[in-house]
């Protein structure tokens, strides 16, 4: 795909893309407002903190999938192989931003209800994030609540793209990751408080208008190395959205490739940019969502090791990468 190195709208006024490719900001500008046609689109906003020192990770989504909403938290234990899940009671479409711009303009977004509260604030460059889930189980308590921030920075790089799903132009997808951004904050649990000073930020935005059934398979692994932030960001099979990302700098990557071999999970590339390993004792698996008949998500957590070329042209071996291995799938939408 063609580099965008200047922003674009995102389609004319019969729905098709007018500029397909790849970029390292989010050039697209994409309008939703105003359309009947776009209260079939759909989308996701996905929030996830990783904290090294601590080996957990709290993820926050909210999506729209056609006329249902699907809200959701997720903490994760590595040291413990521990994983839980709260999802929203009610189904009603999330209000996401219908007007993606670059620069990003502020922005504001809440949803709640009795059995969670999630609070997006876009700010500049930086969001701040505000989750409680009171009920949430977890190993030996009850209720989860974080207070974060991912303090990015104007010029930071990412993954943006966006293209048809059919010959004709008709049918979309917009995407949009940042990662291996800065991140802080608190996270309280029932008896006690405990601060994050050194996290991990990841943020994935997507936009589309198709209905068709699909499925993504989808690897994201999150380290530090001396002082500094990496992410890895890779779908098998596509080679679209695949990226390092390290100092607010990307490296792009070629086709990846997935496979397990019996013992462990093993990540590649054409381009001999990564080689990560995470071994079947270091993962678990975490919750699938409950009474949501339109998608599936199967996922496990581990740790990965072994190398990467960052953004830079160094080479960086990690030993101890927060990874999560996705598989999503949707049924198609009449």
């Amino acid at each position: 795909m063609v580099e965008i190195k200047e922003s674009t709208p995102l389609l004319d006024a019969n729905g098709c893309v007018i500029n397909e490719g790849w970029a390292r900001h989010p050039y697209w500008d994409y309008n939703a407002s105003g359309n009947l046609k776009n209260l079939r689109r759909s989308g996701w906003d996905s929030y996830t903190l990783t904290d090294p020192d601590k080996s957990i990770a709290i993820n926050a989504m909210h999506a729209n999938i056609i006329h249902e909403g699907l809200y959701s938290i997720t903490y994760i234990d590595y040291s413990k192989a521990f994983a839980a899940v709260t999802v929203s009671e009610k189904m009603l479409r999330s209000f996401l931003n219908k007007n993606l711009h670059y620069p990003s303009s502020s922005n504001y977004y809440s949803y709640f209800d009795s059995s969670m509260v999630m609070s997006f604030v876009r700010n500049a460059n930086s969001y701040f994030i505000l989750l409680s889930s009171p009920e949430m189980q977890l190993e030996s308590e009850t209720g989860l609540k974080l207070d974060a921030a991912f303090h990015g920075n104007e010029d930071d790089e990412c993954i943006a793209c966006a293209f048809s799903l059919n010959e004709k132009g008709k049918g979309f997808i917009y995407a949009m990751r940042e990662a291996a951004i800065p991140a802080s904050g608190k996270l309280f649990f029932s008896d006690h408080v405990s601060s994050i000073d050194n996290a991990i930020g990841f943020h994935e935005q997507v936009r589309s208008d198709g209905r068709g059934k699909g499925r993504i398979y989808s690897v994201q692994i999150n380290a530090q190395k001396d002082g500094r932030n990496i992410s890895i960001c890779a779908n098998a099979k596509d080679d679209t959205m695949n990226a390092v990302y390290s100092s607010g700098r990307i490296r792009k990557m070629s086709e990846c490739i997935l496979q397990h071999d019996g013992k462990k999970w093993i990540l590649t590339d054409k381009d001999n940019t990564i080689s990560m390993v995470m071994h079947d004792d270091t993962s678990f698996t975490i919750p699938d969502y409950k009474g949501i008949d339109k998608i599936e998500r199967k996922c496990i957590a581990g740790i990965f090791s072994g190398s990467v070329i960052l953004p830079d042209g160094r080479e960086c071996l990690i030993d101890k990468g927060f990874g999560q291995l996705k598989e999503i799938s949707w049924k198609e939408i009449k």
